[in-house]
């Protein structure tokens, strides 16, 4: 495939916006600021790589949502908007903000390329796979070879008048700095504040690494690069048939996988609502009192939340784990097999709003505050997972994407704060 004039122009740039990117994890002083550097270069390049395809919802969701967790994470440091105006922590905690604003950009990247599987985010964890490591490592040459292009381009004959005029080029802007740099000194020596504040601007653009540091911090550009151009220049070469096609195979390899017997399932679904109704029976002296917004006899308002919180989330996880199991080896869907899953997804449900209720107890007697909101947002999204679920069930449409734009929208709303 013949390289584009785009592809080589970011092939060069994505060097520097790499250094970025390992330059904010050597520095404890300005990392916050060096690492939103490379997320608005890295953000620029992706849009410039593909701002003649179209925009997706998931793809105006991501980057919105990048700019809000970026908000977070970077600018507003260690609290947030609302960390700062209420003097307290933030609701994410700094090294969950940064794996965020991480997961967030990239997936912008197959978003805003269109190369979903299906055109929507209804294939995630498929998407995700290739995304972080299918396409990077498959072309993780493709840098190499792009910059082996631009320097063949250099050698012939097109551009020999330009290379002649290089030298010109260098002198002109050699001048052009020294210049620069005497107008500098003549005004910090003119103004006292001028030069304090050309002083702090120096200690910025000061290295703050030694000879060995700068070795590594060059070696482990040279091996992110690679990897961080292969993901935007192979989506950007990928035909957008050959995604779909992607996408195809896959469902096709999802028909295979279906050789559980319904049975099977239905039978574990059944144990586990057995096991389920046993402990909201048992649990009736607690839970009738939850649903009344009232403290259960015998329980301190730390332990109803915690007991209920935790462990009801814990739960939803083993649940939606076992029903996601179900949909997909299931050998074929019976109304029968449709009736447990509708029932254990509403168990399911009922387990959300216990831990949400609990939680509210709680909030109700100490406060709200903003590390409070990370819970009640978790107990609201695993409930919002249950009724997307069950509208699939029982309409067949797939919500996958709907609940994907919810959470990510909620999650970096949250980030921001």
């Amino acid at each position: 495939m013949q390289t584009a004039a785009i592809e080589k122009i970011m092939a060069i740039l994505m060097l520097p916006i790499s250094y970025l990117y390992v330059h904010a994890f050597y520095t404890d002083t300005y990392y916050r600021i060096f690492l939103a550097l490379f997320t608005i270069a890295f953000l620029a390049l992706v849009e410039t790589f593909y701002f003649r395809r179209k925009r997706s919802a998931e793809s105006v969701i991501l980057l919105v949502g990048t700019t809000l967790v970026l908000l977070g994470s970077v600018i507003a440091g260690k609290d947030g908007a609302v960390g700062l105006s209420l003097g307290r922590y933030s609701v994410w905690e700094p090294a969950f903000k940064i794996l965020f604003l991480h997961l967030f950009a990239a997936y912008y990247v197959i978003c805003r390329s269109d190369r979903l599987a299906e055109g929507k985010s209804s294939l995630l964890l498929q998407d995700a796979g290739i995304l972080f490591f299918g396409m990077p490592f498959s072309q993780i040459f493709l840098h190499i070879g792009t910059i082996g292009t631009v320097f063949r381009g250099i050698l012939t004959g097109r551009t020999k008048e330009r290379m002649r005029k290089l030298p010109i080029v260098l002198l002109a802007f050699s001048v052009g700095l020294i210049l620069l740099w005497i107008a500098v000194a003549l005004m910090s020596a003119a103004d006292m504040n001028y030069s304090l504040l050309m002083i702090s601007l120096s200690a910025f653009f000061r290295p703050e690494w030694n000879w060995g540091t700068l070795v590594s911090e060059i070696l482990l550009t040279l091996l992110l690069t690679p990897y961080l151009y292969g993901m935007l220049g192979g989506f950007y070469r990928q035909t957008e048939e050959s995604a779909r096609t992607r996408g195809s195979n896959f469902r096709i390899l999802q028909e295979k996988c279906r050789r559980v017997p319904q049975l099977v399932w239905i039978l574990l679904i059944a144990l586990f609502t057995a096991f389920y109704g046993l402990f909201f029976f048992v649990q009736g002296t607690v839970l009738i009192p939850t649903f009344f917004m009232k403290l259960p006899a015998g329980l301190t308002y730390a332990q109803n939340a915690h007991s209920g919180f935790i462990y009801m989330c814990g739960i939803n996880f083993v649940n939606l784990t076992l029903l996601y199991l179900t949909m997909v080896s299931a050998e074929r869907e019976t109304p029968l097999m449709k009736g447990a899953v509708t029932l254990l997804t509403m168990e399911n449900m009922l387990f959300s709003v216990i831990a949400f209720l609990k939680l509210l107890i709680y909030i109700q007697v100490f406060g709200f505050t903003p590390l409070r909101l990370k819970s009640v947002w978790l107990s609201v999204v695993l409930f919002y997972a249950g009724i997307c679920l069950l509208v699939q069930v029982l309409s067949g449409k797939k919500t996958m994407r709907l609940w994907f734009i919810g959470s990510a929208a909620s999650l970096a709303v949250l980030c921001a704060l």
